[in-house]
């Protein structure tokens, strides 16, 4: 439905959440239609736990979802671990 709306880049964010595997065909559709890394962004809130960085069970890599997003554009995710 994404790409039949085809909304343009041009001065544009996209922002998605939802189920994972919605978020990866979502992100997907967007590249194609040419937004860039720093023009999208995404949740990685279903990592948290405790909320403040105390656990440290919602670490990817370096970076604490908790502490450090939990929203991250597609240019930070792509610095991170392949964990998702």
């Amino acid at each position: 439905m994404l790409e039949e709306e085809h909304p343009s880049p041009e001065n544009s964010i996209a922002v998605t959440c939802g189920p994972p595997i919605m978020i990866r065909y979502v992100l997907e559709s967007l590249e194609k239609m040419g937004f860039g890394e720093e023009q999208v962004y995404t949740t990685l809130e279903r990592r948290m736990k405790c909320g403040i960085g105390h656990c440290g069970r919602c670490n990817v890599g370096p970076r604490y979802v908790c502490v450090d997003g939990p929203v991250f554009s597609l240019k930070e995710l792509r610095q991170l671990p392949d964990e998702m």
